[in-house]
C-alpha cells in the first residue's frame, strides 16, 4: 500500500487515503472529500488513457451520461473530472460486499438469487430505457450493503473505455470474458439484451455455484465455448431446482439476442414464477433488431423423452419374485446394455452395501445417536488439540472470513469410485472365467480378473504400508477440505479437493471410518479409515472425536458420527 504513489495526494477536492481495488484499466480508492469532511470512492482511471485524444475528448461527455443515472440501485456517482494526466470518477462509498464475495460462500438459495435478480433487473432496466448498456455485468460490480440492497456500478465504463485506439488497435474485446455474450466477441453492436446474457450468466452462477462455461485455459477458449457450447442445464447440477428453471436460465444464455429475454425484468418476473411452479413462457419473436450474423445452437440435443407407459386398470401389480416372460422386455434400469454399463450399474448399487463395522447406510436410515454433553466424553477426558501442524497446513487454504473448526489425520483413497468399478469388474470376470474358462478356454477372461484384483491388492498394501493415501480432512461451517499427504505428510497443495456442504451426496463417519462422496465444482470420493494416533499433533483423536467441535458441526448439518 505504502509504495502506491498516489496514497496522501489531493486530487481535486479529494484526498487519497486507501487503495480499494484494482483492475486492469482503473483503480478505486477510499478518498476524503474535503469540502464536505465525508468518505467517497474515487476510481482513477489509467494514466496511459491520457495519452488518447479520442479518450480526452469524449471522457466528460460519456461521464456526463453516466452521473445521470440517478436510480435507487444505481451507485450515485457525485463527480468527475481530471486533473493533468488523472482521469477520475467520485462515487458513493458503500460498505459492504460483492456480490462475487457473497458467492465465495457456495450458492445462493433460488429465493435469494429471486430477490437479487429482481433489484439487479430494475437498476438495468432504467438505465436501458436511456440508452446506456452496462457491457460489462459481472458480480464483482453489484455491492451488496447489510441489508442486501443492491447498487449497480461501473455503468458504461466499458464504453468509455472502448475509445482507446491502443486497445481497439490490437484487436482486444472489452468486458470480463466469463460473462461476455457472443455478440460482444464477434464484435457486433451491443444492445439491451447483451446485458441480459450476463445477468444469465450471473443469475447461473448463483443458484448453481459455478459458472455455465468454467475451465478454459486461454480467452480464447471461453470465447469458443460462449459461441458454440451449450450450458450444462442447472438442474442437472442440482436436481432440487424446480423444473422451470433451466428453461428460464438457458433462454437467457441463448446464442442469439434474439432468442432471449427482451429485458432484464422479463428475465426476473420468469426466474419468480419457475420458482413458483408456472410453466416457462415460450420465447417470444425479437422485440429489437437480432444481431448480424447470429451463431446457431448446436445440432446435438438431446432427443425428447418418451412418456412413461400407464398400465390398464385393474391390471396387476408386478410381484418381486415375478420372472419376465419369453419375448419380455427388462425395464433399462435393471438391464444394462453392455458391460461397461453393468459395472457403472453394480458400482453404484454398491454405495447401498452395508458391512458392520465399515459401511453404513445412509444417515436417514440409521437410528440417530443421543446427543452427549458438551465437553462430555463416555470413556475419556481428553480434548481436541487446540493448536498443530495439521491446523497450520490448512490454514493457507482457507478463505479470510472461514474459520477452521477441526481437522483429523486419514488414511485411504480419494478415489473410491474407480476402486469400487475395480471391485465389480473382478468379480464379473472371476464368475465370468469360473463358468466359461474351462469350458471354452477363454483364460484371457480370468488373467484380467487377476490384474483387477492384483492391481487393488496392490493399493491396498502401498495405502496399509503408508507410502500412498494420507490425507488431513478439514471442516469448516462452509465445506469439507481434502488435504492430500505426502509420505512425509508433506501437503500437495495442486490436488486439495473442496466439498461444499450443499454438495455432498453421501457423508457416513464414525470413530473408525470416514466415507464422503460429493458433486459440486470438485467431484469428491473418499473413503478412509480414522487412525487412533493422529500424526501433525493431532493426538489420540478417535478419543477426543465424538464430543469435538467436529461432532457438533456434523450433527447441525445432519450426518452424526456414529460409533463402531
Amino acid at each position: 500500500m505504502s509504495s502506491d504513489p498516489l496514497l496522501g495526494q489531493v486530487i481535486g477536492n479529494y484526498q487519497i487515503e486507501e487503495r480499494l481495488g484494482r483492475g486492469g484499466m482503473a483503480t478505486v480508492y477510499r478518498a476524503r472529500q474535503l469540502n464536505m469532511q465525508r468518505d467517497v470512492a474515487i476510481k482513477i482511471m489509467s494514466a496511459e488513457l491520457a495519452d488518447d485524444p479520442q479518450f480526452v475528448a469524449r471522457f466528460e461527455r460519456e461521464a456526463q451520461v453516466i452521473a445521470g443515472l440517478e436510480h435507487p440501485r444505481i451507485l450515485p456517482v457525485h463527480d468527475f473530472g481530471h486533473e493533468g494526466d488523472l482521469f477520475y470518477l467520485v462515487m458513493r462509498l458503500v460498505e459492504g460486499e460483492t456480490l462475487y464475495e457473497r458467492m465465495l460462500n457456495g450458492p445462493l438459495s433460488p429465493q435469494a438469487a429471486a430477490r437479487l435478480i429482481d433489484q439487479i433487473a430494475e437498476a438495468l432496466d432504467y438505465a436501458h430505457e436511456r440508452g446506456v448498456i452496462h457491457r460489462d455485468l459481472k458480480p464483482n460490480n453489484i455491492l451488496l450493503d447489510e441489508y442486501d440492497n443492491v447498487y449497480m456500478m461501473d455503468f458504461g465504463l466499458a464504453k468509455l473505455l472502448a475509445v482507446s485506439s491502443p486497445l481497439t488497435e490490437t484487436g482486444m474485446v472489452l468486458g470480463t470474458p466469463a460473462y461476455m455474450a457472443p455478440e460482444q466477441w464477434r464484435g457486433d453492436p451491443v444492445d439491451a439484451r447483451t446485458d441480459v446474457y450476463a445477468l444469465g450468466v450471473i443469475l447461473y452462477e448463483m443458484v448453481c455455484g459455478q459458472p455455465p462455461f468454467e475451465s478454459a485455459d486461454t480467452p480464447f477458449t471461453l470465447m469458443y465455448k460462449h459461441l458454440n457450447d451449450t450450458p450444462v442445464p442447472p438442474r442437472a447440477i442440482l436436481p432440487s431446482l424446480p423444473e422451470g428453471v433451466d428453461a428460464v436460465i438457458l433462454r437467457a444464455l441463448a446464442k442469439d439476442p434474439a432468442g432471449r429475454y427482451p429485458s432484464a425484468s422479463a428475465l426476473a418476473r420468469a426466474f419468480t414464477a419457475a420458482l413458483e411452479g408456472a410453466a416457462p413462457e415460450p420465447a417470444a419473436g425479437p422485440s429489437l433488431p437480432p444481431a448480424d450474423e447470429p451463431i446457431p445452437l448446436p445440432d446435438k440435443i438431446a432427443p425428447p423423452v418418451p412418456p412413461l407407459p400407464v398400465p390398464p386398470a385393474g391390471a396387476r401389480k408386478a410381484k418381486p419374485h415375478d420372472k419376465p416372460k419369453r419375448g419380455a422386455v427388462l425395464p433399462a434400469d435393471d438391464a444394462p446394455e453392455s458391460l461397461s454399463s453393468l459395472i457403472a450399474w453394480a458400482s453404484d448399487r454398491l454405495e447401498s452395501l452395508v458391512i458392520p463395522g465399515f459401511f453404513a447406510p445412509p444417515p436417514s436410515a440409521m437410528p440417530a445417536p443421543p446427543p452427549l454433553p458438551v465437553g462430555a466424553r463416555p470413556d475419556s477426558a481428553e480434548q481436541p488439540p487446540r493448536q498443530a501442524i495439521a491446523f497450520e497446513q490448512l490454514a493457507p487454504l482457507l478463505n479470510s472470513d472461514e474459520p477452521l473448526v477441526g481437522a483429523l489425520y486419514m488414511r485411504g483413497t480419494s478415489d473410491w469410485r474407480t476402486w469400487r468399478r475395480l471391485i465389480v469388474l473382478g468379480l464379473v470376470l472371476s464368475v465370468l472365467g469360473g463358468i466359461f474358462g474351462s469350458l471354452f478356454n477363454l483364460w484371457i477372461v480370468n488373467a484380467a480378473g487377476s490384474v483387477c484384483w492384483l492391481y487393488l491388492i496392490i493399493q491396498g498394501v502401498r495405502v496399509w504400508r503408508g507410502s500412498q493415501g494420507h490425507f488431513y480432512i478439514g471442516f469448516t461451517p462452509q465445506r469439507i477440505i481434502v488435504q492430500p499427504l505426502s509420505e512425509r505428510l508433506r501437503s500437495y497443495r495442486d490436488e486439495v479437493q473442496s466439498a461444499p456442504w450443499y454438495a455432498i451426496r453421501r457423508l457416513v463417519m464414525t470413530d473408525e471410518y470416514f466415507w464422503l462422496e460429493a458433486a459440486g465444482i470438485d467431484v469428491v470420493q473418499v473413503l478412509c479409515w480414522i487412525p487412533a494416533q493422529g500424526a501433525g499433533g493431532l493426538g489420540r483423536q478417535r478419543r477426543w472425536l465424538l464430543a469435538s467441535p467436529i461432532a457438533q458441526l456434523l450433527r447441525e448439518k445432519g450426518y452424526p458420527i456414529r460409533r463402531d
